[in-house]
């Protein structure tokens, strides 16, 4: 039983260092060439040994030079050039070498022996199948197509493949073209099969970004509102007898408040659920709604007649403005007026959001947009969802210089994409 947890063990610990060694460099993007740069390096660490133990028991033979050592050199070579992360120049070195061996072998000696002829017949396929695996399924089509067709050339001319051909050209060429056709089968069902896995892992990855920005929206806009809520509530209780039209205006924040929590938690019962519309009219909706729960806030919103008329496919868009509005009327003063400018140029959509405020600490500046850069004066948590959510529909958001007007403001950029113009 010791025995055995004892080569358990073992194992574990060569399978931890192959993985270590054959570990694709971090500059190797992708699933597909992650795996080709970690098959390279798997073939080469096979490769060199076998050729060096060729050498060893076939002495000078079949060349009267030492070929397989300068194969292993070379192989090994191949190895480094990936691990040091040129896996395009490794992949490369390690084709040319494959496929010129047979051939240069014949130019040196003029002659395929019938001992080295059945090497030949081996090494070809195994050369197709390696090119196959690190190419795309167009580039090992095109490969293995001249590598049939410069054999058959060989086979059919050259003088010292006489024993291959004394067997009639059929009789080998044929068996080649079926086992080319079973390769390059196999490589295109591989390389679909991951094509089809990146993709679904880039849905996944998509999909956990999605959830990131929900679970924080969750967070930070539902609880900003249910503290918005509870506070009205308590003014409420408190100047109802009193003042009864304050208590109005106060029940009416909180009102507006959970109507904007109503429409967070839609997002998530129906994610799939689109807002379409004109995105000038959707941030005068926010415009609109963000003031009837910030008595505080005024917002005006001016927009040039061509961004009236880009379409919107977005459900969450809106969280942006209401963000941005919220933070306006926490951190921009008692009255705050804010200015919405939305114009067209060119194939994207500018958004500008300024305030009245007393402007931006300059110490908050560099780390503005980032994660739990909450303070007294910062907005936190919201200008992250923020630059997300931009970032996530192929935008950009940017802090605007305002020492002349004063108060703080941001630059939107956004794609317009015209398929979803409205008409």
């Amino acid at each position: 039983m010791n025995c055995v947890k004892k080569a358990r063990r073992t194992l574990a610990s060569v399978n931890r260092i192959l993985n270590r060694i054959t570990e694709p460099p971090s500059n190797v993007k992708g699933l597909k060439a992650r795996v080709q740069s970690q098959f390279l390096s798997g073939l080469s660490l096979i490769a060199v040994p076998l050729f060096v133990l060729a050498q060893f028991i076939g002495g000078e033979e079949p060349f009267g030079l030492q070929i397989y050592y300068l194969m292993a050199s070379l192989i090994f070579v191949v190895f480094l050039l990936n691990r040091i992360g040129h896996y395009n120049l490794a992949a490369g070195v390690n084709l040319l070498v494959f496929s010129l061996f047979p051939y240069g072998s014949l130019l040196l000696l003029g002659v395929w022996s019938a001992s080295f002829s059945h090497l030949i017949l081996v090494w070809i396929p195994i050369t197709l199948l390696i090119g196959s695996y690190l190419l795309d399924s167009r580039g090992a089509a095109l490969f293995i197509i001249i590598h049939n067709a410069a054999f058959a050339l060989v086979l059919l001319f050259h003088p010292g493949v006489e024993f291959l051909r004394s067997d009639g050209f059929l009789a080998v060429a044929l068996p080649m073209v079926t086992i080319s056709i079973l390769i390059f089968a196999g490589s295109w069902a591989r390389q679909r099969h991951m094509t089809q896995l990146e993709r679904m892992n880039s849905e996944l990855s998509e999909k956990s970004r999605e959830l990131d920005i929900y679970t924080s929206l969750l967070i930070h806009d539902i609880g900003n509102d249910l503290q918005v809520c509870l506070s009205s509530a308590e003014h409420v209780h408190d100047v109802l007898l009193a003042d009864p039209a304050k208590a109005k205006t106060h029940l009416q924040t909180s009102i507006a408040a959970g109507g904007r929590m109503m429409r967070l938690l839609r997002v998530f019962t129906e994610p799939q659920a689109l807002i379409r519309g004109d995105i000038v009219s959707m941030i005068e909706k926010v415009a609109e709604q963000a003031q009837s729960a910030h008595r505080n806030i005024t917002i005006t919103v001016m927009a040039d007649n061509e961004s009236r008329g880009v379409g919107i496919a977005s459900r969450l868009l809106p969280m942006v403005f209401e963000n941005l509005f919220r933070n306006c009327a926490t951190h921009a003063g008692e009255t705050p007026v804010v200015e919405v400018s939305v114009e067209r140029s060119g194939n994207e959509t500018r958004i500008t959001v300024r305030d009245d405020g007393p402007g931006l600490a300059p110490h908050l500046r560099g780390q503005l947009f980032e994660r739990g850069a909450v303070s007294a004066e910062s907005a936190g948590l919201g200008l992250y969802l923020v630059k997300r959510i931009v970032e996530m529909h192929g935008g950009t958001v940017e802090l605007v210089d305002e020492e002349e007007r004063g108060g703080c403001g941001f630059l939107i950029t956004l794609p317009s994409d015209k398929r979803v113009e409205l008409t």
